[in-house]
Formats: structure tokens, sequence, C-alpha cells
């Protein structure tokens, strides 16, 4: 493998040349897949779509020729990767629409989330979170296949899709991702289940949920009426939250006279 390190126009540019053997096919594992040009932009795309750098690779595509309505195969030096996450832009220049279409793109829903958390923490552990509560109910909640947890990365690199011990069990409605660079990009699944710094996360985030349902239910409580429509109490909400729920419908009915105060 050759590797070179230039200074171009004050701008450091990595580029090399490498030779790899693929294994040989077997009955499980068709490895020449490998080989395939948009098999690998796909792996790309989920792995290392956020890291900082351009991923360039050239790729076969159909043009038109000119002055003429036929087409042409002509290759082409693309950038396979976005570089800059959603969650890393700042929040006052991200509108609401791409926060949803982002949501639909990258938890295949159909509808627009009910509430977004957008969080970035700094401090002994530094992370960036993208949380959503979904307006509907996953067709598929109440069946055995329903996978809690979110997606976790480390410094923009996918590490796993089903992080499940970042959310507990009566927030496992939502979905999300979590970006942190104090994790490391090796770490398995069995270690997930032991790491300090993940538990610290977690418990953040349940925290940041519960504060966001109970900011809905004290400011839009039309909205958190709309949640709660379309949620089993017994399932996905913590008991506290629907005893405030039920505590402050009977304030409101007690102000307006319908229960009198003992």
């Amino acid at each position: 493998m050759v590797i070179l390190l230039m200074n171009v126009n004050n701008r450091y540019l990595l580029t090399s040349n490498a030779a790899f053997d693929l294994k040989e096919n077997t009955e499980d594992e068709n490895y020449d897949q490998y080989l395939d040009e948009y098999e690998i932009q796909r792996l790309i795309k989920k792995y290392s779509d956020y890291v900082h750098y351009a991923i360039k690779m050239d790729m076969t595509t159909s043009k038109k020729k000119e002055d003429s309505d036929e087409y042409e195969q002509v290759i082409e030096n693309k950038t396979l990767n976005s570089m800059v996450p959603l969650w890393k832009r700042n929040k006052k220049d991200i509108t609401e629409e791409e926060y949803n279409e982002f949501y639909k793109d990258k938890f295949n829903d159909f509808s627009d989330p009910l509430k977004v958390m957008h969080n970035s923490v700094e401090g002994t552990i530094s992370y960036d979170s993208l949380l959503f509560i979904p307006s509907q109910t996953p067709m598929n909640y109440y069946s055995q296949d329903y996978e809690k947890g979110l997606q976790l990365y480390s410094r923009g690199v996918f590490i796993m899709d089903k992080a499940s011990d970042l959310v507990p069990e009566h927030f496992r409605f939502v979905k999300g991702l979590v970006d942190s660079q104090d994790l490391s990009l090796n770490i398995s699944r069995e270690m997930l289940q032991h790491d300090r710094q993940l538990k610290i996360i977690a418990d953040k985030i349940e925290k940041r949920i519960q504060n966001e349902l109970e900011k809905m239910l004290k400011n839009d409580r039309e909205t958190y009426e709309e949640f709660l429509s379309h949620a089993d109490r017994r399932k996905l909400e913590p008991e506290y939250v629907v005893n405030k729920f039920l505590s402050e419908l009977q304030s409101l009915a007690r102000k307006d006279g319908f229960i009198k105060s003992r």
C-alpha cells in the first residue's frame, strides 16, 4: 500500500494506492459483491457518511450525449459521504422541514415527528443527540419483532443501529441517535452493557425526554394529548407522567368549578 500526503493550496490531500485480495465465495457469503461500486457506495453511506473528510470514488454514470437522444456511460469522480451530519449543525440554522425530512428518511416513517429534541452536551462526557417522538405508534410496536434503541455513532462513524441501553423500557417509542467522541470505535454490543460512559449518557437522555414531556404537558397540552392518544400509557409512559397529567387536569377542573376543593 502506498499512501501520499500532499499539501495542495494549503490543504492536505491524502491519497493511496492499495491492492487487496478478496476471499473466495462460499455457499453462505458472496464476497464479489464488495467489488460492485454501488455496494461500496451503500456501505460508505451507512458507516462513514458523516466523517469529516470527503470520500471520493470513480463512479459509472449515464449521461445524455450532446445534440443526441442517446446516452453514454461515463466515469465521474464523486464524493460519496455527506461529511457534516445534521446533528452537528447549529439548531438555529436547521429548519423544521429539514428535521422532518431527516427523520422520515432515517427512520422509515411517512409522518412528521410529533416532537424533536436536539441537544449538545459538553463536559466530562461530550455527545450530541437528536431524538424524535413519533406522531404515530409504529405498526410493529406491540409485536415481538419491535426493537427499542437509538443509533450510535462515534465521531460521526456509525457503530450500531439499535443501542437498547440508551433508552429505558418506558421510553422505547423514542427514535433517534447519539454521537459521542468519547466512545471507542471498536466497542461491541457486549461491552456496551458494561460501559460507564454509555450509562451516563443514557441517564442524561432519560432526563431529557422526561423534561420534554413535562414541558409539553405544561406548555403544549394539545400536542401532549395527541401524544397520549397514540400511546398505551402502561407501556409508553413512566407512572409519574401520567399522574402529573391527571393532577393538572384535576387542578384545571377545580379552577373551572367542575370539582370542589376539599
